[in-house]
């Protein structure tokens, strides 16, 4: 019988060897009824595409807002125009600015542990974008996150360090897939636009204050939330996740152990690696999908 022929390429474990071609993820490998697309070419597309709904969202709100003050001050065309300039200036701001603004809002402080820094760095090299720079945040319970605006960033909770080897470098994996295929810049820019008001009672910059006369556009563009979380948004990732590592395993030991309460910037709860608003459950049917890859 003829042995299988494997790739020259050598991997730390001996499970984590491949056979030369990819791997192949088709409908009835995940238990769902779509295919779940994992092309990073696919997922960036609708990353622009989700901006652009996100901002074309923010802009609109924001020149309704200034028409009803005109009409209500009798001008109805300049107030539109002011509506319009400022939700443009305000965009302009929180791209400069929202990154400081998130993590501050997450209270990151510390420093990472060689361990979170070497394995983020090899596996952002595996996915070819630059390693972001590594944020601490308080935290009993594993978890990470990530956001990209004007650089990239990956949070990691302080008992991250605490998983083994496995389940971390699938834990720092799903999060570099995010970074890697624009996902962490879409749900940056929801969070500073949309989440502006979280921003100003968590202290996260004086110049988020500017957001105040716009938070009825920021609440109006909370109906977005869907677009920003697209149903296969997560098992996207951890299917990409597992094709980086070449590991399932890991991303399942990740996901059953990570969790944890609100963060306190409620509108980023769901952004992370296992949801912090109640996304236990839906960790558990991710963790049951990816043990069948």
């Amino acid at each position: 019988m003829t042995q299988p022929r494997f790739g020259k390429r050598r991997w730390r474990r001996p499970e984590r060897m491949v056979l030369d071609h990819g791997p192949v993820v088709r409908r009835k490998d995940l238990g769902v009824s779509e295919p779940v697309t994992v092309e990073p070419q696919l997922a960036r597309r609708d990353s622009r595409r989700h901006i652009q709904v996100i901002l074309g969202a923010f802009v609109g709100a924001a020149a309704a807002e200034g028409a009803v003050v005109g009409v209500l001050a009798g001008h109805p065309f300049l107030g539109t125009m002011a509506g319009l300039a400022f939700g443009i200036g305000y965009f302009i701001v929180a791209r400069e600015f929202g990154d400081v603004w998130i993590a501050r809002a997450l209270r990151t402080d510390g420093e990472p542990g060689p361990r979170v820094v070497r394995l983020v760095a090899a596996e952002a090299g595996n996915a070819g974008v630059p390693s972001p720079r590594v944020l601490v945040a308080p935290g009993e319970h594993p978890n990470a996150t990530s956001f990209a605006l004007r650089r990239r960033w990956l949070v990691t909770t302080q008992a991250a360090d605490q998983l083994d080897e496995l389940a971390l470098e699938g834990l720092v994996a799903h999060e570099i897939v995010h970074l890697r295929d624009g996902d962490a810049a879409v749900s940056a820019l929801y969070v500073v636009l949309a989440g502006s008001p979280d921003l100003v009672f968590r202290r996260a910059g004086v110049l988020a204050l500017l957001s105040m006369p716009l938070w009825p556009a920021a609440f109006a563009v909370r109906a977005f939330r869907r677009i920003v979380m697209p149903s296969d948004r997560e098992l996207r990732a951890d299917v990409a996740a597992a094709m980086l590592t070449r590991y399932p395993p890991g991303i399942v030991a990740a996901l059953e152990a990570s969790g944890g309460p609100s963060t306190g910037l409620r509108p980023y709860d769901q952004f992370w690696f296992v949801g912090r608003d109640g996304g236990a459950k839906a960790a558990a049917d991710r963790a049951a999908l990816i043990a069948e890859m």
